[in-house]
């Protein structure tokens, strides 16, 4: 059997088994809810269960590490819990016609992963994968290619990772479509509780999951087989006049196009919180404000931005309808959840007096007519949908809508007046692209609304054709890019895997030597196995004062010149690469295998020999 389809095979059974978990869990939580909200409480228990790991370093025990002790336990809790509410298991209400739109859109936006179901993504992912390595291995915490640096970077997504690639069968290449799938289903099934939440009726609200999910801009007018742009920067911008923009994404759907990062976990995890915030609202259900807080607080942990703008949503919404319990629950309850990563970046960012830009590329932000053709057929109906609104929904329903679409309208226009250097060292919080796709994602829903009444103006074959002119011309963007991102060569030079030949295992506990190893092959070391490097030319080290407590670059240069003039290796350094072209002769290391990774050919050497 082919490796990609047994891959594939893989991921879905995990899928599988992590939906029966979520459904039995959700199942406890709220047994007499609908489908949707019960496989929504599942999903934020399983997210739970990864923020309890955010919890490892204060202990310095790792559960993740220890999957022959948890899996059985959380085996035999699902179990207890099934039995317990066997009765009322069995799904009943399921509404076919969102759930297969829902489907159809999340597997044309997963598309690449599934046909390329390989860890063969460069630039940010080798950093990704090699921290979700380093929590699976039983680190406490993921922290960077060098030893004794802090934490810098949320880690919700790296710990869902881990538990991911831990208790369930399959490698990264399965770990990574699982959390493809998840972070699909989290955007689809957020968008239909919230539209629904808010009134908008059943055809309205599957419109808003298809535009969510694979609503793209109008650059498919431009061509039809585009190169998406990676890596957005002033020269590439405008490629397509604003659209097919992939890393960072402009829109939702295109954020839903493999890989999953952490920003777009947050993105997906807005809607979900600003549901149950709607919900707390309309019952006056504090405990219904809190789930929605901590769920903001969830999308903190994974994308900062997204977590923060959630819960200004919710503040928003309390001030207008001046509710005390909806403008205070729910943002103490994102700031608590949170702490768990906040409290120690806070500590290290005053030890080592403030963070340093880690960015390597010069953003760009999307002009005006850039983010009109990116926002594709969404734009037009999202604001006839905000015109509709003030007789289709009730008040509190279109308070919170226009506090939804507010918020990130408000937030992205003053993002293009604070300069880039922001004084935080984070040029994330002033990119405008960043809050571009939360504005769009808002607009979805009174988009759907909007594209539910005029389909709904026409009856029999003019209804269909109608609506099937709608889905092409909304979908057509998404559909290339994601037809272009399937045929990405895994062999191409940004390919994140270290191939060596005997296997020879590596663990993220280890430091390996790089040297002479180019850049990025020696950042692709860590993503392939999560193990510290001596050396690296862009080490991404967020804490200005970290030179001051650990080697210095000269010096980690000085240890690799040493090694590559036959002087033994530091204590701690357990493997050497270097260039097959330019072998090590030394006494101190014994050649092992042969590599290849991003293009070049190494030898692998194990120090002591």
């Amino acid at each position: 059997m082919p490796w990609r389809v047994e891959n594939d095979i893989t991921a879905a059974l995990d899928v599988a088994l992590l939906l029966a978990a979520m459904w039995v869990a959700g199942t406890v939580i709220a047994r007499r809810s609908p489908p949707g909200q019960r496989l929504a409480a599942g999903l934020l228990a399983v997210l739970g269960l990864a923020w309890l790991a955010m919890l490892q370093p204060l202990d310095g025990v790792s559960a993740v590490g220890h999957p022959l002790v948890a899996g059985p336990l959380l085996a035999v809790a699902l179990g207890a819990a099934a039995w317990w509410c066997r009765r009322d298991l069995a799904p009943r209400g399921v509404d076919p016609l969102p759930l297969a739109v829902g489907v159809a859109a999340g597997l044309l936006a997963a598309l690449p992963e599934a046909i390329q179901p390989v860890a063969n993504y460069g630039g940010d992912m080798l950093w990704h994968e090699g921290w979700i390595r380093q929590l699976a291995d039983g680190q406490a915490e993921p922290t960077g290619v060098y030893s004794g640096v802090p934490n810098g970077y949320p880690w919700l997504y790296h710990a869902f990772g881990s538990w991911v690639f831990e208790l369930l069968p399959g490698g990264m290449g399965a770990t990574l479509l699982v959390v493809e799938l998840m972070m699909v289903l989290t955007l689809g099934l957020s968008v239909w509780l919230l539209a629904r939440e808010l009134g908008i009726g059943r055809e309205g609200s599957t419109w808003s999951i298809l535009l969510a999910l694979a609503g793209g801009g109008f650059g498919w007018l431009q061509t039809l087989t585009p190169d998406p742009v990676i890596g957005v920067h002033p020269e590439t911008i405008d490629r397509y006049h604003g659209d097919f923009l992939l890393a960072p994404a402009s829109i939702p759907s295109l954020s839903a196009v493999p890989p999953a990062l952490p920003r777009d976990w947050g993105l997906a995890l807005i809607p979900m919180a600003l549901w149950l915030v709607v919900r707390g609202s309309r019952s006056a259900d504090a405990r219904l404000l809190a789930a929605g807080g901590a769920a903001a607080g969830l999308a903190v942990l994974c994308s900062p931005p997204a977590g923060i703008v959630a819960a200004a949503v919710a503040v928003a919404l309390g001030l207008v309808l001046r509710s005390a319990r909806t403008a205070i629950v729910p943002p103490a309850a994102a700031l608590a959840v949170s702490l768990v990563w906040l409290g120690p970046l806070a500590w290290h960012y005053h030890q080592f007096c403030g963070f340093v830009r880690t960015s390597l590329v010069e953003p760009a932000d999307p002009s005006l007519v850039q983010a009109v053709v990116a926002f594709g057929l969404t734009l037009p109906l999202g604001l006839g949908g905000l015109w509709l609104v003030r007789r289709a929904l009730d008040p509190l329903a279109r308070t919170a809508l226009w506090c939804t679409v507010g918020v990130p309208a408000a937030v992205w226009v003053l993002s293009a007046l604070v300069p880039e250097d922001n004084g935080l060292g984070v040029p994330a919080f002033s990119s405008g692209l960043r809050y571009l796709p939360m504005l769009v994602l808002a607009l979805t829903l009174p988009a759907g609304l909007a594209a539910g009444e005029v389909t709904a103006s026409l009856r029999g074959r003019g209804r269909l054709a109608l609506a099937a002119g709608l889905v092409v011309v909304a979908t057509a963007s998404t559909a290339a890019v994601a037809v272009a991102q399937s045929r990405h060569d895994e062999s191409t030079p940004d390919t994140a895997r270290l191939d060596c030949s005997p296997r020879v295992a590596i663990g993220a506990a280890d430091t390996v030597a790089n040297v002479g190893v180019p850049h990025p092959a020696e950042l692709t070391v860590f993503g392939a196995t999560g193990a510290r490097t001596v050396y690296s030319e862009a080490p991404r080290i967020r804490f200005r004062d970290t030179f001051t407590r650990v080697a210095s670059q000269e010096e980690r240069r000085a240890q690799l010149a040493a090694i590559a003039g036959g002087e033994p290796p530091a204590e701690g350094i357990r493997w050497v690469l270097a260039e097959t072209s330019k072998p090590l002769d030394s006494p101190y290391l014994e050649p092992v295998a042969s590599c290849r990774t991003s293009g070049e050919e190494l030898t692998l050497y194990r120090a002591g020999g």
